[in-house]
This record gives structure tokens, sequence and C-alpha cells, in this order.
């Protein structure tokens, strides 16, 4: 099982199918080897996801200041965005990988924006303008 499947309380989650507005990931391919496992559990509207905070830390500036401040998530390493969609999240870790299987295109510009505004990710905005131009 990939480090990014999603779990709901402990049990494997069938996978998705896509949206109208998002492509659907391929599957996922680890681009970090390490020995250890993914330290941050995301959970988007009830899924939980396991990630690496470092490579939070690389594209989102909410998660760097998160992770590296006194706040309770830099403790307890989890981060909850209850009215947010699962299948948004993990398109949008597939978007900001090294090899990014995805893209942003007009029709999944706004649901980016969302996230990369709420995250607070320059890497991901950048993104974004180069479809707005």
């Amino acid at each position: 099982m990939s480090n990014n499947q999603p779990k709901e309380e402990g049990k494997e989650v069938v996978p998705r199918t896509s949206s109208a507005e998002m492509q659907p990931p391929p599957p996922k391919k680890t681009c970090i080897r390490s020995r250890e496992e993914p330290d941050v559990t995301i959970v988007v509207g009830g899924v939980e996801f396991k990630e690496y905070g470092q490579t939070l830390r690389c594209w989102s500036d909410f998660f760097d200041t998160a992770l590296s401040s006194g706040m309770k998530e830099a403790v307890t390493k989890r981060f909850e965005f209850p009215d947010r969609d699962p299948k948004e999240w993990e398109w949008i870790v597939s978007l900001m990988s090294p090899i990014a299987p995805v893209t942003v295109d007009k029709e999944n510009l706004p649901i980016a924006l969302s996230w990369f505004d709420q995250l607070s990710s320059p890497i991901g905005m950048k993104e974004c303008g180069g479809v707005l131009n």
C-alpha cells in the first residue's frame, strides 16, 4: 500500500473515480527514499493521509510555519481539513510532487487556487499563474 493511500478508520479505501474538474493521479510512486515512515497525518473530509512533513514544508508556508512553531500541530503532526474533499487533497499532493503526474488547467484552477491560498503555497500559486497568463 502506498504511503498516500487514504484510510478510513484503519481500513484501506477503494480507489476513487475521477471527477470532471480533476485529472486522476496515476498510481502513486514515492519519490522520497527513506527508511522513515511518513511523519504527518492529514485528515481531509474524514479520510486520513500519511505525508512526509519535509515535503509539505517545501511547498507550503502554512505547513512550514506550523511544523516549526509551538502550535499543537507541531507536536501532534496532525492537520484536519474537515470541510474539504479528500479527492482534491490527493490531487494537490500529486500536483506538488517533484515529478508531477497532473497539471493545473482552466477547469481545475478554482480548486488549486483555493487549496494553495489556504496553505500559503507560493509554488502552487505560481503553477496557477501559468494558467491565468
